[in-house]
């Protein structure tokens, strides 16, 4: 058993055995000891939990991805949400929920790759091929991205796209008479058949 004593130290006491006589044993425990073993559990559970980890002149910030795909900083039981942004030409979250003596933090690498999986992800779930209509000189119907998809994602399919232009009558834009192949090489689901809002397409 345990007394706590406010702003002091916790005691525990224990019987020990001697000569068949019990004699109780008090221990003191300093607060900052049980303050120092609460952060060490605090700082694993934050690591185990963290895809990297920044040292800063406080104690150690640990980042991780939330399930919005947002960036979390967390020192101790302090968390800080935040997506990624461009500070002074860096990949940096801010931090200012940390109260630490700096705004911003820059990304490390390992977490940079995270963040932007995570949102390109994000984005390909609501991408869509919708038809664009008819050619007026084939009679060939075409498709189009409902919007933008990443770069990387546009370096895989960009060869089954046409470009048609902006002006002029009939088709406009990036098409593709190839739907079902772009469709299996994105792994997008089903084709519209219909035509739908446009959205920033590529």
């Amino acid at each position: 058993m345990y007394k706590s004593y406010p702003n002091c130290e916790i005691k525990f006491n224990f019987k020990t055995r001697s000569n068949n006589q019990h004699h109780p044993i008090e221990i003191e425990i300093p607060v900052t000891v049980i303050e120092q073993f609460d952060q060490l559990n605090t700082n694993l559970k934050n690591s185990r939990e963290s895809i990297a980890n920044i040292d800063h002149k406080t104690g150690r910030i640990f980042l991780s991805l939330n399930a919005d795909g947002k960036i979390v900083a967390k020192q101790g039981s302090k968390n800080a949400v935040s997506e990624m942004e461009i500070i002074e030409n860096k990949n940096a979250i801010n931090i200012e929920q940390l109260g630490l003596s700096v705004q911003y933090i820059e990304v490390p690498p390992k977490v940079e790759m995270a963040y932007v999986k995570a949102k390109n992800a994000r984005i390909m779930e609501s991408v869509r091929l919708i038809s664009a209509g008819h050619g007026l000189l084939t009679g060939r119907e075409y498709h189009k991205l409902n919007k933008s998809v990443p770069t990387k994602e546009w370096e895989k399919v960009n060869s089954l796209f046409e470009d048609f232009g902006t002006g002029g009558s009939g088709l406009h834009g990036w098409l593709t008479g190839t739907p079902e192949e772009v469709q299996r090489i994105l792994g997008l689901k089903p084709t519209e058949g219909k035509r739908e809002h446009d959205d920033g397409i590529k």
